[in-house]
C-alpha cells in the first residue's frame, strides 16, 4: 500500500496547437513563461539541453485557486517580456485573458487533443463527501465546466508533453530537435510510471486492498481516479 501511495504522490508532481515562430529577445535568449507550476515542470523538462532558452514561472506564490488570482505589476512585466507563453488551458488561465490580448508572445495551449473531463460541481462534492469545513472552498472555487487538472493522469500528461514539444518546435525551430529529443525521453518515463502504477493497483486488487478514502475529496484528483478505476 505504501508503494501505491508513493506512486500516486509522484504522479501528482507530475501539452498540437498552431503556434507562430517566436523571436528571441534583445539579449539573444528565448524567454518562455509558464503559467502554473505543473506546466513549468513540463516546460523545463522539454527545454533541457536547449541553449539560450530561459523558462520562468508566472504564478510563483501560494494561491487557493487561480480563478481568484489577480495579476501583479511584476506578472504583467513578465508577460510583456515573454517570447512564448505556455498555458495549461482547459479554462485554468481565465484570470489572464485581458493580459493575453495585449501580448505579442506565441501561445502554447497544452490541452489540445486531451480528453478532458467535466468538473465536479460543489453540490456533487458536498453530497459525496460530508466535509463541512471545506464546503466554502468548493463553492467559491468553481473551475467552470471543465476540470483543468488533467496532468494528474500520466497518459494525459504524455499528450500534454507532446503538445508542448510541438508548440515549442514551431515557436523556436532552431531547437526543434532538442525539444523532440527531451520530450521523447520524458514521455517514455511518464508511460513507464503509468504502467507501474497500473501494475501496483492491479496487484493490490488481487490482494483485496480497500481503496476507499485513498483519493482525496478534492475534484482535481478525478483524472487520477479515472485512470486507475479508483472509487
Amino acid at each position: 500500500m505504501k508503494k501505491i501511495l508513493a506512486g500516486a504522490c509522484l504522479c501528482g508532481l507530475l501539452l498540437s496547437a498552431c503556434t507562430p515562430a517566436a523571436e528571441p529577445g534583445d539579449d539573444g535568449t528565448l524567454h518562455i513563461l509558464a503559467t502554473t507550476y505543473p506546466v513549468y515542470l513540463f516546460t523545463t523538462a522539454v527545454t533541457e539541453g536547449a541553449e539560450d532558452v530561459e523558462v520562468s514561472l508566472l504564478v510563483n506564490q501560494p494561491t487557493s485557486c487561480l480563478h481568484d488570482y489577480t495579476l501583479t505589476v511584476s506578472d504583467m512585466r513578465a508577460i510583456e517580456k515573454a517570447d512564448v507563453l505556455v498555458m495549461n488551458g482547459a479554462g485554468l488561465e481565465d484570470f489572464m485573458d485581458d493580459a493575453l490580448a495585449t501580448s505579442n508572445a506565441a501561445v502554447i495551449d497544452c490541452d489540445q487533443g486531451v480528453d478532458l473531463l467535466p468538473a465536479l460541481n460543489s453540490h456533487d462534492v458536498e453530497e459525496d463527501h460530508a466535509h463541512d469545513a471545506h464546503d466554502h472552498d468548493h463553492e467559491d472555487h468553481d473551475h467552470g465546466d471543465i476540470d483543468p487538472h488533467y496532468w494528474m493522469d500520466p497518459r494525459r500528461a504524455v499528450q500534454m508533453m507532446e503538445n508542448l514539444a510541438d508548440g515549442l518546435s514551431q515557436a523556436d525551430p532552431a531547437h526543434a530537435q532538442d525539444y523532440a529529443r527531451a520530450a521523447q525521453s520524458c514521455t517514455a518515463q511518464l508511460s513507464g510510471w503509468a504502467e507501474e502504477l497500473n501494475d501496483l493497483f492491479d496487484s493490490a486488487r488481487r490482494q483485496e486492498v480497500d481503496f476507499s478514502g485513498l483519493i482525496t475529496f478534492h475534484d482535481g484528483f478525478q483524472y487520477f481516479a479515472a485512470a486507475y478505476d479508483l472509487p
